[in-house]
């Protein structure tokens, strides 16, 4: 008999959500990443993230699949 009482009281995460106030964590990292982004692009060409974000690498390319990179992230 307990555990009949148990599943009729379940919740389910949205309504949870609803009652806090918050949303899901990839859509909060994915906001997060958006706002980097747009601080990335307005930053000074001189600046050491600029220069990484930006630099191609030169030498051999890596076997098998391709590592996924931030940008593509971003992309989607």
């Amino acid at each position: 008999k307990l555990t009949n009482n148990i599943r009729k009281k379940r919740v389910t995460i949205i309504r949870i959500r609803k009652k806090v106030g918050t949303e899901p964590c990839l859509n909060y990292i994915e906001k997060q990443r958006m706002k980097w982004f747009g601080h990335l692009i307005r930053m000074h060409p001189n600046s050491t993230v600029y220069r990484v974000f930006y630099n191609r690498t030169s030498g051999k390319k890596a076997r098998g699949r391709p590592r996924k990179r931030w940008l593509d992230g971003v992309a989607k």
